[in-house]
């Protein structure tokens, strides 16, 4: 046990911080730190404490939404599952991944795919997927879509629905059933199957929209 001690040296007196312990059954000092004269000692807890240096400016990212798409993305195998059906070789970013990105992009701040990098540089995502920017780009995305048939896709979602299935313990006795649809930036000039001009629901009438039916 610590105890503070105190030894003079001519008309002073000297303190200091002593850890005894027996050694071979006598007490014996094993630790000793100098504290000084008691000037000294008060001098030290008058000094102001040092603070680190104060930050000229903070930034702040939003993680808590990011990390919990991230999760369940992980936990159902989204990318693996998509990666399987793609049959892309290991080169770059996977099929998965992109898919993962744009997912993740569209349920937290929609962008279009040649904006999606910008945004991407601005969350937490390339610390945890180290990903670099430069390969998250309109072109990449498009040119990796290629490796997606209508075939393949349905295979993914059929795969997917089975974990999710199987994962959470979902009944299939009761469903709900909902529409939406969401706005899209292809140009107007381009020929879709899906995309087509309507009435949205976050008024953008000016661009080609996508109807989503959602059943739980």
């Amino acid at each position: 046990m610590a105890s503070i001690i105190k030894r003079k040296k001519g008309n002073n007196y000297y303190y200091y911080v002593v850890e005894c312990q027996r050694v071979n059954g006598k007490p014996r000092i094993v630790k000793q730190i100098y504290l000084g004269t008691i000037k000294r000692i008060l001098e030290k807890f008058e000094q102001p404490l040092a603070r680190p240096d104060i930050p000229e400016e903070v930034d702040h990212k939003d993680f808590g939404s990011l990390a919990a798409l991230l999760s369940i993305a992980e936990k159902i195998g989204l990318v693996e599952i998509i990666d399987q059906h793609s049959k892309k070789r290991k080169q770059g970013i996977s099929v998965g991944s992109y898919l993962l990105l744009g997912t993740v992009n569209r349920a937290i701040s929609p962008q279009s795919k040649s904006g999606i990098a910008a945004w991407y540089e601005e969350t937490i995502l390339p610390r945890i997927l180290k990903i670099p920017p430069s390969l998250i780009d309109g072109k990449n995305f498009w040119d990796n879509m290629e490796y997606l048939s209508q075939e393949k896709i349905e295979a993914i979602e059929l795969d997917i629905s089975r974990v999710l299935i199987d994962k959470f313990h979902l009944h299939l006795e009761c469903l709900f059933y909902d529409t939406t649809n969401f706005f899209t930036f292809i140009d107007s000039a381009t020929e879709s199957i899906l995309a087509k001009r309507g009435h949205n629901k976050a008024h953008r009438g000016d661009l080609k929209q996508v109807n989503l039916v959602l059943l739980v």
